[in-house]
């Protein structure tokens, strides 16, 4: 038969000023009387749980806080002892992380630690969560919730009102749900894999194969060896990086510098 027993202890002070244990008290019964209640101390449980002993003190000072903390303790035990499982009373309850104040606390984390452009991909993705999401804890993010999210990126994730297209690409959706779900792993302390959707859920968050970076050396060769016309168009995509909007404020000189006596050419395009 189980022990469900749970005594309480005090740490009193000798009168040569050395702090000793006084004797175990069983938990009272019947109510306690006013002075012996808001009796103050220094009190500790002690009982036995799958064959250990165990010792804890208790949230508060007084006698009356000692035996409330004593009898949920032998309730805990005796439902236990019977099959039931409930949480532990005497067991802190872990502070509920916002969303807002995680995501501050992962942006910098990654900024101490790692490159600009990760810490760009990161601010992009958890910023339009932030924005996107109605719930206020991180273990309110669940498998759905973050798979609506990835859904959600495909039809209006792209913040370019400039784009045709208000949705990103499937690749760029599941890589931001990639951030938010490593967000909610490292917040919430969950080992690699357990985190609310699997890696294999979101498919391809990368580019296949190495992308190939020409050296300073190479580019040179390569426009000088273009025609006219051809380093207006090569020169035309290359500066603005194929990005429409960095396309805008191109100027004249950015694309035309290269031609003899700084004059533009006339060719035909």
């Amino acid at each position: 038969m189980a022990n469900t027993t749970v005594s309480i202890r005090e740490r009193i002070k000798n009168p040569d000023g050395r702090w000793c244990w006084a004797p175990k008290l069983p938990v009272p019964e019947g109510k306690l009387k006013p002075t012996e209640a808001q009796r103050r101390g220094k009190y500790y449980l002690v009982w036995t749980e799958r064959g250990k002993k165990r010792e804890q003190k208790i949230n508060g000072n007084t006698f009356e806080d000692a035996v409330k903390a004593a009898r949920s303790k032998e309730r805990h035990l005796e439902d236990a002892a019977d099959g039931f499982e409930r949480p532990d009373p005497l067991k802190k309850k872990p502070e509920r992380i916002t969303i807002v104040d995680a995501i501050e606390s992962r942006l910098h984390s990654i900024e101490v630690s790692f490159d600009p452009a990760t810490l760009k991909s990161h601010r992009q993705a958890l910023r339009q969560f932030e924005k996107w999401t109605m719930r206020h804890f991180v273990d309110e993010i669940n498998h759905d919730h973050l798979m609506e999210f990835r859904n959600w990126l495909m039809t209006h994730g792209n913040e370019h009102r400039f784009m045709k297209n208000s949705g990103n690409a499937m690749r760029t959706a599941n890589r931001k749900a990639s951030h938010v779900n490593q967000l909610v792993r490292i917040t919430l302390g969950l080992p690699d894999g357990k985190g609310p959707i699997r890696k294999s859920e979101l498919g391809k968050t990368k580019r296949n194969g190495f992308v190939k970076i020409y050296s300073e050396a190479q580019k040179k060769a390569f426009f000088r060896n273009c025609k006219p016309y051809e380093d207006l168009r090569f020169k035309t995509l290359y500066e603005p990086a194929f990005r429409k909007k960095e396309l805008v404020y191109l100027e004249k000189e950015d694309v035309l510098s290269c031609l003899p006596g700084g004059e533009p050419a006339k060719f035909d395009i």
